[in-house]
């Protein structure tokens, strides 16, 4: 059983709360620019962020995690950071079609992979169990190559040195 004193339950809450206040955060960012014809990279990004948000608010605990300082470090800024990156108005660099395509296949890609470990899905190093079927079966880590691909389509469309330092930090 769980208790308020159980250091996995209290983590597991930290890390909730935490995703939660940025996702927050970057739709807040993102909404009040969702103007030009850039609007659908931006809400392709807060479909994908918010697949990952709602994942995560709702899988299931677990006492397999790390509890390495180090560990739980790479995982707040690898998934934090890319959560402050911010619509620019910039020229896109590359056509805003390609952008898309780009984040989509990268969305669905994750999605894939998040559908594959259901209620698995975890951010901090844990075992919970291995997966080989689905996108797993042809890629190790097909929900990274899906977040970098959103990713890179997003910063192509709206490229600022903030973003870079973002993207480049995760």
């Amino acid at each position: 059983s769980w208790s308020f004193l159980d250091v996995y339950f209290v983590l597991d809450i930290i890390e909730k709360v935490l995703i939660g206040y940025f996702f927050v955060g970057i739709v807040m960012r993102v909404l009040p620019q969702m103007q030009d014809n850039r609007a659908i990279i931006d809400c392709l990004l807060i479909v994908s962020e918010g697949a990952a948000a709602f994942l995560i608010l709702t899988r299931r605990p677990t006492r397999n995690a790390s509890l390495r300082f180090f560990d739980w470090t790479v995982t707040a800024i690898g998934t934090i950071f890319p959560l402050l990156a911010a619509p620019s108005a910039t020229q896109p660099l590359a056509p805003l079609a390609f952008c898309g395509t780009v984040m989509a296949l990268g969305f669905i890609l994750q999605i894939s992979a998040k559908l594959t470990l259901r209620r698995s899905f975890g951010l901090v190093p844990a075992n919970r169990g291995v997966k080989i079927g689905g996108p797993y079966k042809f890629i190790r880590h097909p929900m990274y190559a899906g977040y970098l691909m959103a990713h890179i389509g997003f910063f192509l469309a709206h490229p600022s040195l903030w973003n870079f330092a973002i993207y480049a930090t995760a």
